[in-house]
């Protein structure tokens, strides 16, 4: 997955069983990824977020860990998803997330 927008915005509902990784970068626009039907490939994924002056809200399964290294400057990186119990088999999406003058949201 590699998703680049300037001044505008996407959805994009990403279905694979086979997830490997990818990049999103929003400026001065919006991106919204669906990963609510997704597998991740070997169980762990990296998507690399970047939000400057605009926004990325990420939908992923509530079985899913998300484990979030973070860079917000002058923005917000928020983890909205209600907490569950993590389990040791529970699939793992690492997120390297930029927010400058923009916001990462992640849902369920």
């Amino acid at each position: 997955m590699n998703a680049f927008i300037i001044f505008s915005g996407i959805n994009r509902k990403i279905e694979s069983n086979e997830f490997r990784g990818g990049k999103a970068t929003a400026l001065f626009g919006g991106i919204e990824l669906d990963f609510t039907q997704a597998g991740l490939a070997g169980n762990e994924a990296t998507v690399e977020l970047t939000a400057i002056f605009g926004g990325v809200e990420l939908r992923v399964p509530t079985q899913w860990e998300v484990i979030v290294d973070s860079n917000p400057v002058f923005g917000s990186i928020e983890d909205k998803r209600k907490s569950t119990p993590q389990a040791e088999a529970n699939p793992k999406l690492y997120l390297k997330a930029t927010a400058i003058f923009g916001g990462i949201e992640i849902k369920s």
